[in-house]
């Protein structure tokens, strides 16, 4: 069945990914066939999550990783008044498009999604107008939080463009447990 998921998969990278559609269906079958495998990659598995889900309150390993990692950022900035730029490091896509990359490899799928700028750019864009249909929410970790309560990813009141074509603005709202609300915005490249 694995090598049927990995035949589905490549006919779909051979084309060019175009539509919300071909995203969904390239996302969840990447998922499955992570799952037959018990490939471990927490960053695809929540990306895969964000396209079906819209609460992620169960407490998995992705979720509690990127929970911790803003939890991390905001004591950084809260208590030593430091932020690195790169930090958190879910305020971009490149992390998403590094990790799909390696995972297609590892199934030697094609890369060209990942490799072109402008197959990626185009994913980025349909990627975002999937999500940002209503907001994702994250709630549980599996570790106790200091500053986070929780986090969402939504859009931003702007639209930006790529090459002329609109992309909703993504940004991930971080509740914090004393009531106070940090934005981080989030980065397709």
């Amino acid at each position: 069945m694995t090598d049927e998921l990995v035949r589905k998969l490549s006919k779909v990278l051979r084309q060019k990914v175009n539509t919300e559609m071909q995203v969904v269906y390239l996302l969840v079958e990447l998922r499955k066939l992570m799952d037959r495998d018990k490939q471990p990659n927490r960053t695809i598995r929540s990306y895969c999550n964000w396209v079906v889900h819209i609460d992620l309150s169960y407490p998995s390993d992705g979720s509690a990783e990127l929970l911790q990692e803003f939890d991390a950022a905001l004591r950084l900035e809260i208590e030593e008044n430091a932020m690195p730029a790169d930090f958190p490091k879910h305020y971009s896509f490149q992390v998403f498009r590094t990790k799909l990359r390696k995972l297609l490899k590892h199934y030697s799928l094609p890369t060209e999604l990942t490799d072109s700028d402008d197959a990626w750019i185009t994913f980025s864009r349909l990627y975002s107008a999937i999500v940002s249909d209503c907001p994702i929410v994250m709630s549980a970790s599996k570790r106790q939080l200091k500053y986070v309560e929780k986090i969402e990813l939504t859009t931003r009141p702007s639209m930006s463009s790529i090459n002329g074509i609109p992309v909703p603005s993504l940004q991930w709202l971080v509740m914090l447990k004393d009531g106070g609300v940090r934005q981080w915005g989030v980065m397709l490249g």
